[in-house]
């Protein structure tokens, strides 16, 4: 395609260096903007291409090819209008996001001030003022849809408390979705306890507290939720499913005698 302002075929679409979603129809037929931006991954918000109507049949310069990057992008709330979002206060929530949901978002070129964000299909985007998101590992700020803050997401962890009152019990272990806790040194042996922190944070976590010999003892955690689970210590390790990470916030982990309350 070299003639400028020719209209382009369903199949001229595909020599074009575009990238397709699925698999779009070939053809000698003449495309609209509406089978181009639902076809094809373009740059809506080019000039003049964004100011033509869906029934536009766009000369081939004006079609350029879409996004170089996309990415996940967590909010907290959806408004009444599709494609407008609200954020979290701080950017410890945003980035941490145990609330609100996800959407895919993309841009071009290196994310930072001044980024134009949009949505596929029709790029329409729009994100509260004065709240925030996370996206890649950075909090971002919005004016509407481009972006006037960004700061990179610290690593967020939370406390373990350990406490072993037992008589003679070892615990061998303490991991959260299946990654040691850090900062404690195992065993921690019947009497002592340690103060240790863990980045798997998270509203729905799965922990694991192993040990050896036991002899009619308890193992009890209280998440940061303040939500209470005590069963009796069986075989080497017991396996606390469900619980509540969130960053700053502190798990505590207790082995004792005896039976749970």
């Amino acid at each position: 395609m070299k003639t400028t302002n020719a209209l382009v075929t369903y199949t001229d679409l595909t020599t074009m260096g575009l990238v397709a979603k699925g698999t779009p129809a070939t053809g000698n037929r003449i495309a609209t903007v509406s089978f181009i931006n639902s076809n094809y991954y373009v740059n809506q918000s080019a000039s003049p291409y964004n100011t033509y109507t869906s029934l536009r049949c766009p000369p081939y310069q004006t079609i350029t090819p879409g996004p170089t990057n996309s990415g996940t992008l967590y909010y907290l709330t959806t408004g009444s209008y599709p494609g407008n979002y609200g954020g979290f206060t701080t950017c410890t929530a945003a980035c941490n996001h145990t609330t609100g949901g996800s959407v895919t978002v993309y841009w071009y070129g290196t994310l930072g001030f001044g980024t134009y964000i949009y949505m596929d299909p029709d790029g329409i985007v729009n994100f509260d003022g004065g709240d925030l998101f996370s996206l890649n590992g950075y909090c971002l700020g919005f004016d509407a849809s481009v972006v006037i803050s960004i700061d990179a997401c610290s690593t967020a962890t939370a406390g373990v408390d350990i406490t072993n009152s037992t008589a003679g019990t070892d615990i061998t272990n303490i991991t959260i979705n299946g990654v040691q806790v850090d900062g404690a040194v195992f065993p921690i042996i019947a009497g002592d306890g340690a103060s240790a922190s863990t980045t798997q944070t998270g509203a729905s976590q799965t922990i694991v507290v192993s040990y050896t010999n036991v002899s009619n003892d308890s193992v009890e955690v209280i998440d940061t939720a303040s939500n209470l689970t005590c069963v009796s210590a069986t075989s080497t390790s017991r396996v606390f499913s469900g619980q509540v990470v969130s960053a700053g916030g502190t798990v505590s982990v207790t082995m004792f005698d005896g039976s749970c309350p």
